[in-house]
């Protein structure tokens, strides 16, 4: 048996690094609350993310307008994904979003073909595919604050929408405009109307990145 070393302090074990958009620990300040969906590459799939999201977003004090603007962002990134990341229904499409009390993120990634050239690929109304508007990145950046791009070929995109509730006049913090304080639940009520629950749900965004 080998003599054991004695004297020697044992050092502590390393901590777990955290993976981009991971959650910090409960009960850090700022803590992030979180989603994530992972999807078949299927075209119904749009209709599920886009109303996932609105009602996490309905966290948030955004108006039905900005929710509105959220969804259609969320389908044009999914419909992305799913029509020209892969082109076939055995993919999955992974969807996460996240905020901090004041700024919705969300992610939408694939690991399908890429995209060549990204910044072409931005421009309005450009589109490889002649049957498709090709406006799919022009109406996230409409209706988001930022929108981020990752990809690489054969390895697949990722999309990064950010989103503020706009400030309304007269009003506070982004928890006072919600009339919900801060760590406290939402309104149902609210989350329910964000998402457009009985409402029928809209078809696919109509653009395309290529």
């Amino acid at each position: 048996m080998a003599p054991r070393d004695q004297g020697r302090p044992v050092p502590p074990p390393h901590p777990r690094p955290q993976r981009p958009h991971e959650p910090g620990p409960a009960g850090a300040a700022g803590t992030q609350r979180w989603m994530e969906l992972h999807l078949p590459s299927l075209p119904e799939n749009v209709g599920i993310a886009r109303v996932a999201v609105a009602a996490f977003a309905g966290q948030l004090p955004f108006t039905l307008s900005e929710i509105e603007e959220i969804k259609v962002a969320v389908s044009e990134a999914v419909t992305n994904a799913i029509v020209h990341g892969y082109g076939h229904p055995h993919g999955i499409v992974t969807v996460r979003a996240e905020h901090n009390g004041s700024r919705l993120l969300v992610v939408v990634r694939d690991r399908g073909r890429g995209i060549e050239d990204v910044e072409q690929a931005r421009q309005p109304a450009f589109s490889t595919d002649p049957e498709r508007m090709g406006m799919g990145f022009a109406f996230m950046e409409a209706f988001m604050d930022e929108v981020g791009v990752e990809s690489a070929v054969g390895e697949g995109t990722t999309v990064c929408l950010y989103k503020r509730p706009r400030p309304q006049e007269g009003t506070g913090s982004p928890e006072e405009r919600a009339g919900t304080p801060a760590g406290s639940e939402p309104d149902p009520a609210r989350l329910e109307a964000a998402a457009g629950l009985g409402d029928g749900a809209r078809e696919a965004g109509s653009g395309g990145r290529h």
